[in-house]
């Protein structure tokens, strides 16, 4: 992953570290460092390094939450091929006599003021947290943030979002306080291509204090990119909603475009999860938690 801590115990050499896995494997590796904050190339000049596995796995998300649509915001089908989304245009559905061997309903918001909510939260933000999904975004380089879904707590106000950057990345965002304040971010390298599907995986660990992300075209997860988070997020109540299509249920930062099988849990899935977790739907639509 590319990510370190530096440990300087007090007053002697040793020091106790807590680490987690941050995927089924995970390595961990130590060096020696000098008062300068060298590398110690005198003494354990060489690193040393410990390969773990992961026994157990979290649960699988397996509660599908209803949504509820606003504005224009509308449930159509597509097409789709082992389970992933087909077209190009991000807007409209099959007609009922399509000759199509597999249907997919998905979200679709065409307008401003087109989002979708749910009656519960899916997530506690301030815990570890994934959220995946396919995501078809008619204009992703437009002007201004877009936001596919987002997690309020209590007080209106975000907790963690998944959105597109104005210049088009996909992004996972968590704040620590309300009405956006303290924000941290990651970001994709990458542009998303209008009209075309893309499945996003994201991860919120709060244990080693990262945000995760990656973006594919056929539902799996590859390399993530990572960055580094703050020390807590918002909390979630039981009662708070999700929010498809738009920030806030006053449509702040809308998307324009379509969305497939949301997936937003309390659980930092593994990239076999993230793909597996497409299926646990079983024709429903809303947000799988």
């Amino acid at each position: 992953m590319r990510e370190f801590v530096v440990v300087c115990p007090e007053g002697g050499r040793n020091a106790t570290v807590q680490v987690a896995a941050v995927d089924a494997t995970t390595t961990l590796t130590a060096w020696s460092f000098d008062a300068a904050g060298n590398i110690n190339e005198q003494v354990h000049s060489l690193p040393v390094s410990y390969t773990f596995t992961v026994g157990n796995t979290e649960p699988m998300p397996a509660t599908v939450l209803p949504v509820t649509t606003h504005g224009g915001a509308q449930v159509v089908e597509v097409e789709t091929m082992a389970g992933v989304p087909q077209g190009t245009t991000c807007q409209g559905g099959l007609a009922e006599d399509a000759d199509v061997f597999e249907r997919g309903s998905v979200l679709q918001f065409t307008n401003i003021g087109d989002y979708a909510t749910t009656a519960t939260a899916a997530i506690d933000t301030s815990k570890s947290f994934s959220i995946s999904g396919w995501f078809c975004p008619s204009t992703p380089t437009a002007a201004g943030t877009k936001t596919l879904a987002a997690q309020l707590n209590g007080a209106g106000s975000p907790g963690g979002a998944l959105r597109i950057t104005g210049s088009g990345s996909a992004a996972l965002t968590a704040w620590s306080g309300p009405n956006q304040a303290g924000p941290s971010t990651v970001n994709a390298s990458d542009v998303m291509t209008a009209n075309t599907w893309q499945f996003i995986s994201t991860v919120y660990d709060k244990i080693n204090r990262q945000l995760r992300l990656t973006v594919t075209a056929d539902g799996t997860t590859k390399q993530w990119t990572v960055a580094t988070s703050g020390p807590a997020n918002l909390p979630t109540g039981g009662t708070d909603q999700v929010v498809l299509g738009a920030l806030n249920a006053a449509g702040m930062d809308q998307f324009i475009g379509q969305i497939h099988q949301p997936v937003m849990t309390n659980h930092v899935l593994t990239g076999q999860q993230f793909t597996f977790a497409q299926y646990q739907f079983n024709g429903q639509t809303g947000v799988l938690r």
